[in-house]
């Protein structure tokens, strides 16, 4: 009995330790699942910035003003009076988005001369001045975007900012990311250019994530671009490389595989420290960039085990002086410690945000396994307000569709309207219960509603876009049979693997 109750003992123990570290691990994979999202979201929030600055009223006006001959004072005046209404749109831009660095629109003319430029630095907002724009036609982020179909994104890799071909002193890491801009008859006109800084938008991310993990960001080849030492950062530049599968070999496998996680439960960083839990996963490149990017998150496997050890020393001592008492000891083993962590276990992996989360009990503990459900509480109440936030920046979204002063519409790849804000319902006489669910040709005349299915099959099957990231004149027909002459722009997106269109129409008719 006293051998059986002593292999008991011994199973119990190693049976919370796997308990233990299926918990761990499975709050990691959570934890990079937020930290993915917040990095989508940001990345997404960039490429609507893009889209915005494209299509706005003062680019368009500035590249019409540009158009004219040189010379003219009136002409000099009217192009320097645009160039400052961009400058207070880049500028709110910038004011709005701390990690946002530098706005740029580059022209293709004259060597890839910058048109204009704000610039933020330590949270104040400079407006460069003519003298100290530079020609950026040589440099490779303009090339490739400048090459680049209306509407597609460039996004750079992440690497330390240079100014004169010298790296820039303190370090600035920084990603650009930018959208061709064309003339109205097709050439390049040049490209809007946001650079961001990479460090603050790491920082925004590792936000997410719960106190007592530690954060790693590298890039595809295993550079490191954010570390807890940021001596190891960006040595790839800097003459000594730091590379995350030389800490998490497994890194190497899991690309090699074409895996897109991967868990090494023991790993010691640096060789002879504490061993750590560590979950990797590779993070999706956003549309148009050249790499992935690489996660990782640690804990110390010293809080998985400790309680482990805690219960193993506690059997010994009790188990052989009283079979009776290591019974019990046993059971209440069995209660105390098995089902609270299979309960915990079994409420991590049906966690979804959303969802309703029962109180664990366990939370009330002192012990580790009250840390284990605390520490799941809180990255439960975290998951949920991130999840909160995103649906507050949809709200926001959709108050300033809502308040634009332009009709804004959404089609799908058939043509069908998804989506019309209350300019376009002002601006067509209809209610957006007409005009939602039914073919966008109802707002066209004759010819264009006889010709649009085949401009739209035409374009879907791979032609040349006709209008897509250009903007164009066109006439629009209203519920009372008026016709009114319209400037659209268009912009194109993918959602669920469907291809959407979004349209901003402007009344020039009046």
């Amino acid at each position: 009995m006293v051998t059986s109750s002593i292999l008991m003992g011994i199973v119990i123990t190693q049976s919370g330790t796997s308990l233990l570290m299926e918990a761990s691990t499975d709050r990691l994979s959570q934890e990079s699942k937020v930290v993915a999202t917040r990095l989508q979201d940001i990345f997404d929030s960039v490429q609507r910035d893009l889209e915005f600055l494209a299509r706005s009223p003062s680019l368009q006006r500035l590249i019409n003003a540009l158009q004219t001959t040189a010379g003219d004072p009136a002409d000099d005046t009217v192009r320097n009076q645009t160039k400052r209404q961009l400058q207070e749109v880049f500028a709110a831009l910038l004011v709005n988005h701390p990690w946002y660095i530098q706005v740029r629109l580059i022209g293709a003319a004259d060597e890839g001369m910058e048109v204009v430029r704000v610039d933020q630095v330590d949270n104040r907002i400079r407006r460069v001045p003519k003298r100290e724009l530079q020609r950026k036609g040589q440099r490779a982020y303009f090339r490739e975007t400048i090459d680049k179909a209306p509407g597609e994104f460039y996004w750079s890799a992440i690497n330390l900012n240079r100014e004169h071909g010298q790296i820039e002193e303190p370090h600035q890491p920084v990603f650009r990311v930018a959208l061709p801009i064309a003339h109205t008859d097709d050439t390049p006109f040049g490209i809007v250019i946001i650079n961001l800084d990479a460090r603050h938008v790491f920082d925004a991310t590792r936000e997410v994530v719960s106190p007592g993990l530690t954060f790693y960001i590298a890039n595809r080849q295993g550079d490191y671009l954010y570390h807890p030492d940021p001596g190891k950062t960006f040595g790839f530049e800097l003459g000594q490389r730091y590379r995350i599968q030389d800490d998490f070999p497994e890194v190497t496998r899991m690309l090699d595989s074409g895996r897109n996680e991967a868990i090494m439960n023991e790993v010691e960083l640096p060789p002879g420290s504490e061993p750590v839990v560590a979950h990797l996963r590779l993070l999706p490149a956003p549309q148009g960039a050249s790499e992935d990017l690489l996660l990782g998150l640690t804990m110390p496997r010293a809080v998985i085990v400790n309680e482990v050890n805690a219960a193993r020393r506690e059997s010994a001592v009790l188990i052989l002086p009283f079979l009776l008492v290591g019974t019990i000891v046993v059971i209440w083993l069995v209660r105390l410690f098995i089902a609270p962590l299979e309960r915990v276990t079994r409420e991590v992996s049906r966690f979804a945000p959303g969802t309703r989360r029962p109180h664990l009990p366990e939370e009330n503990r002192h012990d580790e396994v009250g840390q284990l459900a605390q520490a799941f509480s809180l990255m439960a109440e975290r998951i949920e307000r991130q999840v909160g936030q995103l649906k507050e920046q949809r709200k926001r979204f959709q108050s300033l569709f809502e308040t634009a002063p332009d009709a804004i519409i959404i089609i799908d790849e058939d043509g069908t309207v998804e989506f019309i804000n209350g300019a376009a319902e002002r601006l067509f006489g209809y209610d957006a219960s007409e005009i939602i669910g039914h073919d966008i040709k109802m707002l066209m005349p004759e010819p264009d509603r006889k010709h649009h299915t085949e401009y739209m099959n035409r374009y879907l099957e791979g032609g040349k876009p006709h209008i897509i990231g250009i903007g164009r004149e066109v006439t629009g027909k209203c519920k009372d049979g008026r016709t009114i002459a319209l400037y659209l722009s268009i912009g194109e997106f993918t959602l669920d693997g469907r291809r959407k269109f979004t349209g901003i129409l402007h009344d020039i008719s009046v």
